[in-house]
């Protein structure tokens, strides 16, 4: 956790990398030369990449997580549903157990985070019956979902993922973060220089924040279009205790200790200052963190010392959270539900169906 708040400070902060500066100057000079040979490897002029006989569409990003793609690629998914398509979800799954591929929804028996990942599984019980699929190998695992009826598949965290030929290419930015310090892994946050977005159709600034304008320059200097205006909203919270759902105005609480696994905790914590929780205390783990009973227990005495009326986290954790691990604390724990709303959405869809069909 420390060592997180170290590189983030240096990437997002404006803090100086100081005497490690040759270092990860020298790293960031190997990164490039590596994926330097990963585009090459796979480039659309050497003619080595899958076209799959459906509509392909990658939500990714050119910066290190934390950039909203999660919620951007559940709600197009559930908008692709609502025009008639048959979406499927092709979705890596970052320190998941899978070996070669899971068909995960909202009926499977075992959505264990564990096995499957974090974020494909509170993907699988967002999307309702719309399938998550979860493997390394994105072009087999989409062959499955055309064999299991799906005319469209949305790769998550695919803009680096060059194997699989992609007909729509979006690129999310934080809106609250962009590009932090513009430098490569691991000198900053950049999985690639800027100038890879000369493979994107379209990039999407997500939540609110001071790299908006920022962002839409790099849109314009690459002859993208004005960004895709997405926000994060809030509709409620979830008991994990009890599954209850209480609207946020309905709440009857407002200082609360927050806590996430996530890349950029910062856009988590102000979505709450500006849904008007009081913020006692914060606890940030590494991006995936798996939690334990104790660690849970830990952070509920630590909230009830700071008098939080509540826990809260995000529904990334959430999924990671046994109930029965809360027998015995005082204090209620809640998930923040969140979605994407899009501006101007008729236009963005009508954008997008276009090149589908």
């Amino acid at each position: 956790m420390g060592f997180s708040k170290f590189v983030l400070n240096r990437w997002y902060g404006g803090k100086s990398w100081g005497v490690l500066y040759p270092i990860v100057k020298a790293s960031e000079i190997l990164y490039s030369a590596g994926i330097a040979l990963h585009r090459r490897r796979f480039s659309p002029e050497r003619g080595n990449q899958i076209k799959l006989p459906v509509k392909v569409i990658s939500v990714g990003n050119i910066t290190v997580g934390g950039t909203g793609k999660t919620s951007f690629v559940i709600y197009l998914a559930k908008k692709l549903h609502q025009l008639g398509f048959s979406p499927a979800v092709l979705v890596r799954g970052y320190f998941s157990k899978v070996k070669k591929y899971a068909r995960l929804d909202s009926n499977s028996n075992n959505l264990n985070p564990f096995l499957f990942g974090d974020e494909p599984v509170m993907m699988a019980k967002l999307l309702d019956e719309i399938p998550v699929w979860v493997g390394r190998d994105r072009t087999m695992t989409g062959k499955l979902a055309i064999e299991s009826g799906s005319n469209v598949l949305i790769l998550d965290d695919g803009f680096q993922y060059m194997r699989l030929e992609r007909d729509v290419n979006i690129v999310c930015f934080n809106a609250q973060v962009g590009i932090g310090n513009g430098s490569l892994i691991l000198k900053g946050p950049l999985r690639e220089p800027l100038i890879a977005l000369k493979r994107a159709d379209a990039v999407a600034c997500v939540g609110d924040g001071e790299k908006i304008n920022d962002i839409s320059a790099i849109a314009q200097k690459f002859g993208l279009p004005e960004p895709i205006r997405a926000h994060y909203n809030v509709k409620g919270l979830k008991n994990i205790r009890t599954g209850d759902f209480v609207p946020l105005d309905e709440r009857a609480f407002a200082k609360v200790t927050a806590f996430c696994a996530i890349a950029v905790p910062y856009a988590f914590f102000k979505t709450l200052e500006d849904a008007g929780f009081q913020i006692s205390l914060r606890k940030v783990f590494r991006d995936h963190h798996q939690y334990s009973k104790a660690e849970i227990e830990k952070i509920a005495l630590e909230a009830e010392s700071q008098n939080a009326h509540a826990l809260i986290t995000t529904q990334k954790d959430g999924v990671k959270i046994d109930r029965n691990w809360l027998n015995g604390i005082k204090l209620d724990l809640w998930e923040l539900e969140v979605s994407s709303k899009i501006e101007r959405e008729e236009e963005f869809l009508r954008w997008l169906t276009e090149r589908l069909r």
